[in-house]
C-alpha cells in the first residue's frame, strides 16, 4: 500500500537546534550524528519505497543539503523537499 508522509523541521546536521531544542533527544549532549542515525531509523522503520514523503520545512542547513539528501535517497522512496526559507524545492528521488 502506498502511503503519503507530511514531515518538517528534521534539521539533519543542525547540531545547534538541539542547544535550542531540550524536548529533541539527542539534546543533552548534543550529539548530531546520535540524533541525525536516530531519524534515519524512524524514517527506514515507517517509510517503504513504494510511499511519497513531502518534507514542507527545513530538511537541514543549506551547505550540507546535499549530504542530508543522499542519506534520504538510499531508502528509495519518492520524496520531495521544500527548503522554504530559500524557496528552493527539490525531488530528492
Amino acid at each position: 500500500m502506498n502511503q503519503i508522509y507530511f514531515t518538517a523541521d528534521l534539521h539533519f546536521g543542525h547540531s545547534n537546534i538541539l542547544k535550542h531544542s531540550p524536548k529533541r533527544p539527542f539534546s543533552d549532549t548534543v550529539d548530531i550524528v546520535a540524533h541525525d542515525e536516530w531519524l534515519l531509523d524512524l524514517w527506514k522503520s515507517t517509510v517503504d519505497k513504494r510511499d511519497t514523503v513531502y518534507i514542507l520545512h527545513f530538511l537541514t542547513l543549506e551547505d550540507i543539503y546535499n549530504a542530508a539528501t543522499e542519506k534520504i535517497r538510499q531508502y528509495d522512496c519518492n520524496t520531495f523537499a521544500e527548503y522554504a526559507q530559500n524557496n528552493y524545492r527539490s525531488d530528492v528521488r
